[in-house]
């Protein structure tokens, strides 16, 4: 996270300039309504000196004041007719002026808050998989939630600060004009809560950086243990897993705490401070000059409205700086993630007519090293492919080539004839269907997981859908039918059930390409056979790759590829590699008891 500045000066102008980029001209309209509506009550707080004048017998006119000289350029007398009307309709206007300028706020706050989301969730979609797949999931949810409202709220209370720091200096402009004594009893007091400002306001600021950075580590980790609740349950192990929990809670209530008994030292000197120097510039004026009451009224007047101001911009400065951590963290998060976009090609997608080839593929990740070697391959389309081999062989990230997910370190892959790296990736995604091994089904309905909320999508289409996936049987069985929910992860559906309707789901998409991550794996011989069944159906209709463990799953393929170490290590149908002797093949067959 970018290093904070400690100069007030540069702080205030770098953020000015980072908000001026998410609303541009339109914080210029804040800052014209709060003058304008500064100056409504100034002259409505200065039309009470001759009010209090006449009533108290002192003189009527003063050439000098300028608040005479202002009601004679208009015309009017300084009389309780005329003066009492100009106030009402003075603060009436005042009255509304500041219910646009707080409207107008409100508005700008939602379109950062929406600017922000948006821009850090394209940011997202864009982003290279790698960066997202070793960035923390606790990070992202943080961010795009919490942060981001954080980060909104830092803007209200940036321009919140500059809704009293305008009107105090309108207000002090007509103290000064009024009493130029006054005006350096507010310069006085004005500087020393700025110098507590200052010193309060680095703390808030340093522990609001930890909590902004903490909270993300807590978010992470809570996720974490939803996902592993039934195992952290069943093994006894939820305890040391919570102690992880609460060392991260602590430290953000550590942190909170410390910047709140910073920000409470602040408000609790504020009082005392001005108390000290409205004394000194009463008993200035009352005992030492004599001044008459009506002059001393309307400076109390004015004096309360300029420290109140005062207090309002010291208040909001502070929220700002409990919440400046998120906007540095929105910022730079969204800038490191649209710097980790993905490549894309321009040349559209108009489907897979004849064949993906990959010639001398390699690939090594960042920080590790090669886990494929030399790939050599063709996949004919609407053929069915499987790739086997060990754990580590680089089965998943051989098929994460093929879609796009990755790119090669070394080689070429074609589609067509096409360099993949010039395809439109986004159009290619649009026809590749992807089962995992951990289906992903949503907390919506059957209907819903499969359609994946598209309206092109009729009812007849997810009902076709589901009977190709051969999951149409136990749906219409359920209560709800195809309106069940499925639960959070399609808790409340079997394994069987939940990799068909994944199946189901990119069905209805008529993929080019669909891929089977070992989406037979976890389940039983029944489900598995269900499951089987539905991909014998789609032969020759897509192309589809399948990765296994399970080789009875993929008796039916065209072309069987073995993988060892990076390299394909044997290829050839079924029957022909688990007949060969001595062959990798046939050794997997015999430990799974399968005869060729």
């Amino acid at each position: 996270m970018t290093a904070l500045p400690d100069r007030l000066p540069l702080l205030l102008t770098r953020y000015f300039r980072q908000f001026w980029g998410y609303v541009g001209p339109r914080m210029l309209v804040v800052i014209a309504l709060t003058i304008v509506m500064s100056y409504a009550e100034g002259i409505g707080l200065a039309l009470f000196y001759p009010l209090f004048a006449t009533s108290t017998g002192a003189a009527a006119e003063q050439p000098w004041n300028p608040i005479y000289a202002l009601l004679h350029a208009f015309g009017v007398g300084a009389t309780p007719a005329a003066v009492l009307p100009l106030i009402m309709g003075l603060y009436l206007v005042k009255g509304l002026l500041q219910y646009a300028t707080f409207r107008y706020k409100f508005a700008l706050i939602r379109h950062v808050s929406r600017k922000l989301r948006r821009r850090a969730l394209t940011a997202l979609s864009h982003a290279d998989y790698q960066h997202v797949a070793g960035t923390n999931a606790g990070f992202y949810s943080n961010f795009i939630t919490g942060e981001v409202n954080r980060a909104a709220a830092a803007f209200g209370y940036f321009v919140q600060s500059l809704s009293p720091a305008l009107s105090a200096g309108v207000l002090f402009l007509l103290v000064f004009m009024l009493d130029w004594r006054l005006s350096l009893v507010c310069i006085g007091m004005g500087l020393v809560m700025v110098g507590l400002t200052r010193v309060t306001g680095f703390v808030v600021r340093r522990h609001s950086i930890v909590v902004t950075k903490e909270s993300g580590v807590l978010a992470g980790l809570l996720i974490q243990m939803l996902h592993a609740f039934k195992y952290l349950r069943a093994t006894g192990s939820y305890p040391r897993f919570d102690a992880k929990v609460e060392a991260s809670s602590e430290k953000i209530l550590e942190a909170d705490f410390k910047g709140s008994t910073a920000n409470a030292f602040l408000l609790a000197m504020s009082q005392p401070i001005m108390v000290v120097f409205l004394g000194a510039i009463l008993y200035f004026r009352a005992v030492v000059q004599g001044a008459e009451l009506a002059s001393l009224f309307v400076l109390l007047l004015y004096f309360f409205r300029v420290m109140t101001e005062v207090f309002v911009l010291q208040s909001s400065w502070q929220q700002f700086c409990a919440y400046m951590g998120s906007v540095d963290l929105v910022r730079d998060a969204t800038e490191q993630t649209e710097a980790h976009a993905e490549p894309q090609g321009g040349e559209p997608y108009a489907g897979l007519k004849q064949a993906i080839v990959l010639h001398k593929v390699g690939f090594a990740y960042k920080t590790g090293s090669p886990v494929l070697v030399d790939i050599d391959l063709r996949i004919p389309a609407n053929t069915t492919v499987a790739f086997v081999g060990g754990s580590g062989a680089g089965k998943s990230t051989l098929v994460d080539l093929i879609t796009g997910t990755l790119r090669p370190t070394q080689g070429k892959i074609t589609i067509d004839g096409r360099d993949l790296a010039t395809v439109d990736l986004a159009q290619l995604r649009q026809h590749v269907g992807y089962v995992p091994q951990d289906a992903v089904l949503f907390d919506d309905s059957v209907g819903a997981n499969i359609a994946l909320w598209s309206p092109q999508f009729t009812d007849a289409q997810i009902r076709d859908a589901a009977a190709r996936a051969r999951c149409l049987e136990f749906i219409e069985k359920m209560p709800q039918q195809f309106d069940t929910p499925v639960g959070d992860r399609g808790v409340k559906v079997s394994g069987g059930q939940r990799q068909r309707l994944a199946i189901a789901r990119e069905l209805i998409r008529s993929p080019d390409i669909l891929v089977l991550d070992e989406a037979t794996s976890a389940l039983d011989s029944e489900s598995e056979l269900a499951i089987q069944r539905s991909i014998d159906q789609l032969k020759g209709q897509m192309t589809i790759v399948i990765i296994a463990h399970r080789l009875s799953t993929i008796r039916n393929c065209d072309t069987v590829y073995v993988l060892g170490d990076g390299k394909i290590i044997e290829q050839g149908g079924f029957d022909e590699l688990a007949a060969r002797p001595g062959g990798h093949f046939q050794r997997m067959c015999e430990l799974q008891e399968l005869a060729p």
